[in-house]
């Protein structure tokens, strides 16, 4: 199949993420959620892995999407509610928690609201840090483990609290369930006409482990394209798109090259994670919401986002 689609740089990645949960749920519905969680279980080898935070409605269709997509890795922990998440370490003793465990897998934390106080800060310390500490110890370790989890859309009472999980995660992926048409919605998010078979999740999985130790290099056009994105957003939004945010647009980048097949991440790879970006972040004011249409999205970026720079550099 990924020959066949070789004519669309988007279209194979989105094939895939439409495959997860297809047998309860449209394939057209929820595709940034599950484009977010292809890439970050493309992702889970390298550091940083993908973490996934989704901010929804009704969590009943979040939560069995996850479970589908954890099918797909070989390693994967669902802690319990006591289950310290970093480790134990006492007389010399290594008790292994919940995200060493997981390592180059999944962490599957449930719902957000299950983790406060130390079972919290141990999750954000970990993401921010890129490492495992572990409690009453010096010592840590490299964080190999992609952490996902969920939340419930925010009111004005608690819109700081989700300030705060987006300065963790970098990205929040919002789970959209208004659509329509669902037929409809799956020409669009697939941006594809000409196939609509989608691929058995065991023939994913084959897929992910052929390719999940791929190492995969920025090209300087990628890179480029991802520090002017990431300098005009954040201008653009005013400061709101957090500092953390360019790791997982790089990490996003990588994923999408390495599902593709490529050792060198090129533009359209940078293009694709920006386009998961911007729709995550939600529309800019100032300027018409990006187009349903990928092919139509580099055009959209380059007149209104990626414009800033052109009018800073002209003062």
């Amino acid at each position: 199949m990924r020959r066949q689609l070789d004519g669309n740089a988007w279209a194979f990645v989105k094939v895939l993420a439409a495959s997860i949960g297809r047998s309860f749920i449209p394939e057209g519905m929820f595709m940034q959620l599950r484009l977010g969680l292809i890439l970050s279980l493309a992702s889970v080898n390298f550091r940083p892995p993908i973490p996934i935070l989704a901010i929804c409605d009704d969590d009943e269709p979040v939560q069995r999407l996850m479970r589908e997509a954890l099918s797909l890795t070989a390693r994967c922990t669902r802690p319990v509610i006591d289950n310290n998440l970093a480790g134990v370490y006492s007389n010399g003793w290594l008790q292994a928690g919940s995200l060493q465990l997981a390592s180059r897998g999944v962490c599957f934390l449930g719902h957000w609201e299950s983790y406060v106080g130390r079972k919290g800060q141990a999750v954000r310390d970990a993401v921010v840090s890129g490492r495992i500490t572990l409690p009453g110890s010096v010592y840590f370790e490299p964080l190999h483990t992609a952490i996902w989890t969920y939340c419930n859309r925010p009111n004005r009472k608690n819109i700081n609290k989700l300030e705060t999980l987006l300065k963790v995660f970098g990205l929040a992926w919002r789970v959209e369930s208004d659509l329509a048409s669902a037929e409809d919605a799956a020409d669009l998010a697939l941006g594809i006409t000409q196939y609509r078979e989608l691929i058995p999740l065991k023939e994913i999985r084959d897929y992910l482990a052929s390719i999940i130790s791929n190492p995969v290099e920025l090209t300087n056009g990628a890179m480029d394209l991802l520090k002017q994105y990431f300098t005009c957003s954040r201008i653009a939004r005013r400061g709101m798109l957090p500092l953390t945010s360019l790791d997982p647009l790089r990490a996003l980048t990588e994923a999408h090259a390495r599902l593709n097949k490529r050792m060198s991440a090129l533009p359209e790879d940078a293009l694709a994670a920006i386009e998961l970006c911007e729709k995550a972040l939600g529309p800019i004011p100032e300027f018409p919401p990006p187009p349903e249409e990928t092919n139509e999205f580099a055009t959209w970026l380059q007149n209104n986002v990626l414009a800033i720079s052109t009018q800073f550099s002209t003062c």
